[in-house]
């Protein structure tokens, strides 16, 4: 690449080009040749950007053959609006401009302003007029570089803002999956306790994470009803707001009522200010800029070693350049909702490398270009950053954002976010040598690195190999209750992702697994390390005719698919053989393509399963080469655990009158005002066991039974329901207060159809995980978990069965014929460095580089302050 050997010379002092200054303490009457002013003080540098940016592109005009080098000296360069670059600031291959910071100095270039004329308005609160701004109304107040907030109730608690500082909405408690036809997304309910009275409801605007804890939105209040109790919206969320929802309002003078916080009154054209203890108002800074730097089909040009702080849009802005570079700076605090720090649109080959990325306000860094149909590469490099701390304000925000086609991400260093480290869509992306950590901090049903695949062709022909990701944690928080480490993924292929290689990668402690596939295909995923992560080290779940998800999206697969499948581009495009619609097998599964190979797998704690494998069908999808461990060398796979039914069925048919419970059952949790629960008709499907719900889960047991502890047994029933839901069919037994316990996985997705559906499980021997010297008394129980709706069941039945183990039955099904469960014997928990007889060796495992993963020394880094 010409760029890259042009400008590391550059950064090297290896290339002489010609010299311009800026300083605070320059005059652009003078040369601008000079670092410093002269003796005389007749000449000496520029003072202004604008100047030097005149200068250069009357140098550019005359087609001088010569490097150009503008070195800004150090200082604090406040703007209104962004510095505008454009196409006749562009160098040429063989002479480029470079705008750097001087040497060790290292400019700072703010999109903010101070305000004079402070005066103490009420107790510890100042203001000042703001007769004069000729900005947008103030969205963001700085103090010593750190955001302060806005008026708001409850107020935040610096010492835990994502658990605390929080009120939850009213209602009716309700399922986050579950639908209620015809919800509004413009109410809020709020609890009796958290009513406020405002002299201006239509300050005041509404943080709220609505219906699922995916991500937040901002939205106006538009009025206030019902005695305060109902907040009518001035646009809709992105979900209707429900029970135990977290908010917070924020705006109304009324709510500045602690230190940090500040009101901006746009009808007087006030701003008011509580400063913290130790701080005066005149260190303020409010944010004007929209942006700080904007570079429009620029070309061989080069931002280098300087700091830009605060802007409410995108902070640093490429768009359509070409052979660009934006090295070893640092930005702070950019973009607001939207927005963020440093984004890369269109054109090809601009490197965002070596930066410090803190504080943005959504994406701390985004990149596309590149062109889908003809799978032309942009080839944008996002390489060497530090980010960190963002999506302060928009919790859907990523590290890095990544679009279109053939860009690079690699060996970044990503931690501290609310959601995705790394999100990617678009196609032949490479994402690589990264170290990723603490994210998916506020967020759930989430993945550290996470890309979708509704439209069938995404993220085909990217690669994300030799990454370390670890502590990725996940929250659910409801009505005040949280759940952390929750729901998340390290790499997580959602949503029909497909023609993914995922190579080489370690993955350590995420909440759920190290990888999610959700109805992914045509993927490869091999010689990966996944260990101690929470529920299971992976799981492939593949999707289903019968779910409604597939006959939802089906259309956009099919568009996504017919608008690239006939281009030339496409042809040796992995997978792009099967037209979307071709894709079920008999049965109605629809995972197809995947090979999962030469990976090691570890669960810390032997109660752990390795694996998770739903509605997959391993005739189309392959497992093999892999080693697998637990503590005691037992691994779970999740497979049935049991061979041939051995004896008599235990529960016999169920006898009884239409409507009531079978004989020996009862209700735990009666439907009081649910018509038709209890047995059905007698018909040609014969009779099942309805369980009707207008509100909440119905549960209902049967008898008691002496099973065997240490025993295997086979638990089989057909289920549907009058709509897709989650229901369970278990044995159970337990005393109240002494302990519980329910047979393990019993929880089922059914719908619309008949299903026949088996579960294995091995009694507990006291002692063992479940276990407990009581337990002599189990009984058969089925649960219908949705607040509305039915549930049936027949034939239920149980059988003891020949012991199998998990293992075994998971190589009965045809799976991992070649494959190890052995200690794969790491020798340093810090670098997982394997010892050099590990058996992982003989299965084709090749060590990872971790030396060539995350951050390292070049001409350009150099940490924010």
């Amino acid at each position: 690449m010409v760029l890259a050997a042009v400008f590391l010379g550059m950064g090297s002092g290896g290339v002489e080009a010609g010299q311009w200054y800026v300083s605070l303490e320059g005059n652009d009457a003078w040369s601008g040749r000079m670092a410093e002013r002269n003796a005389e003080g007749t000449d000496g540098p520029f003072a202004s950007w604008e100047r030097a940016r005149r200068a250069v592109r009357e140098e550019l005009a005359l087609g001088k053959a010569e490097p150009v080098e503008v070195r800004v000296r150090g200082g604090v360069y406040r703007l209104t609006g962004p510095l505008q670059f454009g196409a006749e600031d562009s160098g040429r291959a063989d002479a480029p401009v470079v705008w750097k910071g001087d040497g060790a100095e290292r400019p700072r270039v703010v999109g903010s302003v101070r305000l004079k004329g402070w005066e103490i308005w009420k107790g510890e609160i100042w203001r000042v007029s703001m007769d004069s701004w000729k900005g947008k109304p103030v969205r963001q107040v700085l103090l010593r570089g750190e955001r302060q907030p806005m008026a708001r109730y409850p107020d935040a608690d610096e010492n835990d803002p994502v658990l605390k500082g929080w009120a939850y909405a009213d209602g009716k408690d309700w399922p986050m999956y579950s639908d209620i036809p015809g919800e509004d997304k413009k109410t809020l309910q709020v609890k009796e306790r958290d009513v406020r009275r405002w002299a201006h409801p239509e300050d005041a605007e509404v943080t709220v994470f609505a219906r699922y804890n995916w991500w937040n939105n901002l939205v106006p209040v538009a009025s206030v009803e019902g005695e305060g109790r109902v907040l009518k919206l001035g646009k809709e969320c992105s979900y209707p707001v429900r029970f135990g929802n977290r908010y917070f309002i924020q705006g109304p003078l009324e709510e500045l009522d602690a230190p940090g916080e500040w009101h901006y009154d746009a009808r007087e054209k006030q701003l008011y200010f509580w400063a913290p203890r130790g701080a005066s108002p005149e260190d303020a800074e409010v944010v004007l800029a929209d942006a700080l730097l904007v570079a429009n089909q620029t070309r061989f040009w080069s931002i280098e070693g300087m700091e830009w702080e605060g802007s409410s849009g995108w902070a640093v802005s490429f768009e359509r350049a070409e052979d660009c570079r934006f090295a070893g700076n640092g930005v702070r605090n950019g973009g607001e909702w939207s927005g963020g720090g440093i984004r890369v649109s269109g054109g090809h080959r601009v490197e965002v490398r070596s930066n410090d990325v803190v504080g943005s306000g959504r994406d701390a860094v985004s990149v596309s270009g590149g062109d889908v149909a003809t799978l032309s590469p942009s080839g944008h490099v996002v390489e060497n950053n530090h980010v960190h701390h963002f999506g302060v304000y928009y919790k859907q925000g990523s590290g890095v954002a990544v679009g279109g086609v053939g860009n690079v991400v690699r060996r970044n260093w990503i931690h501290d976010g609310p959601r995705f480290g790394i999100h990617h869509g678009g196609n032949r992306n490479v994402l690589e040598g990264n170290h990723i950590h603490d994210v998916c901090l506020e967020t759930e049903d989430t993945g550290a690195i996470y890309s979708g695949g509704r439209d069938w062709i995404t993220p085909r022909g990217t690669v994300i190999r030799h990454n370390y990701i670890h502590d990725i944690w996940g929250l659910h928080l409801h009505n005040g209750e949280a759940k952390r480490p929750y729901f998340s993924w390290g790499i997580y292929l959602d949503d029909n992702s497909g023609g993914a290689d995922v190579v080489g990668n370690l993955v350590v402690r995420a909440a759920r697994g190290g990888l999610h596939g959700h109805g992914a295909r045509d993927c490869v995923v091999e010689n990966n390390v996944w260990v101690g992560n929470g529920q299971w080290q992976v799981d492939f779940h593949g999707w289903s005719t019968s779910q409604n998800f597939w006959e939802r999206h089906l259309p956009t697969m099919i568009a996504g698919y017919e608008k690239v499948a006939g281009l030339p581009a496409w042809k040796e495009m992995r997978g792009m053989e099967l037209h979307p619609k071709d894709a079920p097998l008999p049965g109605g599964l629809t995972m197809r393509g995947n090979r999962f190979e030469r990976n090691i797998l570890v669960s810390e704690d032997p109660n752990v399963p390795v694996l998770s494998i739903l509605r997959v069908p391993l005739s189309h999808n392959s497992f093999d080469r892999n080693l697998y461990w637990a503590p005691g060398g037992v691994v779970k796979t999740g497979a049935s655990g049991a061979g041939p039914n051995v004896g008599p069925e235990w529960l016999g048919a169920w006898v009884g009158a239409p409507g009531a419970l079978p004989e020996g059952w009862r209700w735990q949790i009666k439907p009081e005002d649910a018509v038709g629960s209890g047995l059905t008709e007698p018909r040609a499907d014969g009779v099942a066991l309805r369980l009707v719900s207008t509100g909440k889960a119905v549960v209902a047991s049967g008898a008691d039974l002496a099973v065997e502890p240490g025993a295997t047994y086979r638990l089989t029933a057909r289920v549907r329901a009058s709509r897709e839901g989650k229901a369970s069919v278990a044995m159970t037994s337990g005393k109240a207060g002494r302990y519980a316990w329910t047979s393990p996985r019993s929880e089922i997705k059914v719908g619309p159809d008949w299903e026949q559906a088996e579960w294995t499980f091995v009694v507990p021997l006291p002692g063992e995980a479940g276990g407990h010297a009581e337990m002599r008394a189990f009984r058969p129980r089925v649960e219908w978990k949705e607040a509305d709706g039915w549930l049936e069941v027949a034939g239920l039945s149980l059988h003891k069965a020949e012991p199998r183990s998990e293992w075994e039955a998971w190589r009965a099904q045809g799976a991992d014929a070649h494959s190890l469960v052995a200690d794969p014997k790491f020798v340093d928990r810090d670098t997982w460095e394997l010892a050099g007889d590990s058996p992982a060796w003989g299965i084709g495992f090749e060590r990872i580089p971790m030396e060539s993963i995350g951050t390292y020394t070049d001409a350009w880094r150099r940490p924010l302050p």
